[in-house]
């Protein structure tokens, strides 16, 4: 009995033995067959083509670089002008520096878009009286940004009898152009305006869109020749060539001076010549009620006459003023002189 007992015991050792092994033997093979699933995996997603995989959300930010079927791209955004023809050249770089660049690619065109630039420099005055003379900068060509460039000028008095809206004027006919004349009312000479200028182009049309439109600025209008002449003028002699002349100027009034003085036009002539076809004249540049003749004969008898001018020119003349020039000193020393 003992004997069988012992028998049952081996036996049942023997059978649990190859359980565990065949145990062990297939945990091998499964191992075996994930790492085989595995590496199946790694290599069909290594194969995947790269324009399959899933998107990166960093890719998608503006500038990010991204690769798709082997090249790279890069984008230009808010750089470029519309209207405008470009050429593109690249180089690669690395921790070490940067590489030499690539041929040029071809030309390609942005699309036509509306201006973003308003027109600058405004500025204005001169001309005949009359005139309000708008001038400002051109939109140079890489601002166009669309064919059919043009512009429209606004403009109002706020000097004398000021108005509370702006008038304008468009003009479209005459293109990229930078100045423009309004014709005024002749006694609104030297007066004040407010004028802007706003910009359109084929891609910007009115009531759709606003061009830009530029700062405003105070201009003048065109002046006026002066209606008063200097008073009390004098002259007295310098040497015996030269007269010194004087005057009260006229009053620094709108009315009167009629836009801005520049100086005074001082007209004179030997009293034994004709006044309409032998007068000189000499123009001084100043505001001060004096001028210096010079060049003129000694102990001779001049006419004189002033007059105030500003850009429009000269206004009338004063009345006339006779003084002689100082006689002219010897020109030979005294010959066979005795002691």
């Amino acid at each position: 009995r003992r004997g069988e007992c012992a028998a049952r015991d081996l036996h049942t050792q023997r059978h649990d033995g190859r359980r565990r092994a065949r145990g062990v033997g297939d945990g091998g093979r499964g191992a075996g067959l994930r790492a085989e699933d595995g590496g199946r995996l790694r290599r069909a997603r290594a194969a995947q083509p790269q324009g399959q995989r899933e998107p990166n959300p960093q890719r998608q930010l503006v500038g990010a670089r991204a690769q798709i079927h082997g090249r790279r791209q890069y984008v230009l955004k808010d750089k470029l002008s519309p209207f405008a023809a470009y050429q593109f050249r690249i180089a690669a770089y690395n921790e070490l520096g940067m590489g030499e660049y690539s041929e040029a690619s071809p030309q390609y065109n942005t699309l036509p878009g509306p201006p973003k630039k308003a027109p600058s420099n405004l500025r204005g005055g001169g001309g005949r009286t009359g005139d309000l003379t708008i001038i400002w900068d051109r939109l140079p060509r890489q601002d166009h940004n669309a064919p059919g460039i043009y512009y429209r000028v606004y403009y109002r008095r706020i000097g004398i009898d000021p108005e509370r809206d702006f008038q304008q004027k468009t003009l479209k006919s005459l293109g990229n152009l930078g100045l423009y004349v309004v014709r005024i009312q002749r006694k609104y000479f030297y007066t004040q305006y407010e004028v802007k200028v706003q910009v359109f182009n084929d891609m910007c049309e009115e009531p759709a869109c606003n061009g830009p439109i530029s700062q405003p600025q105070i201009i003048y209008s065109a002046e006026d020749l002066p209606q008063v002449a200097p008073t009390q003028v004098g002259a007295r002699p310098y040497n015996s060539t030269a007269l010194n002349i004087t005057w009260i100027p006229i009053p620094d009034v709108r009315e009167k001076i009629r836009g801005e003085l520049i100086g005074h036009r001082i007209k004179y002539w030997r009293q034994d010549l004709n006044e309409i076809t032998e007068s000189q004249y000499l123009l001084s540049r100043s505001t001060a009620p004096n001028a210096l003749i010079i060049g003129l004969q000694p102990n001779a008898y001049y006419w004189v006459r002033v007059m105030a001018y500003n850009s429009a020119g000269p206004g009338p003349e004063s009345e006339r003023f006779l003084e002689r020039t100082f006689k002219l000193r010897p020109q030979k020393p005294p010959t066979a002189v005795q002691v």
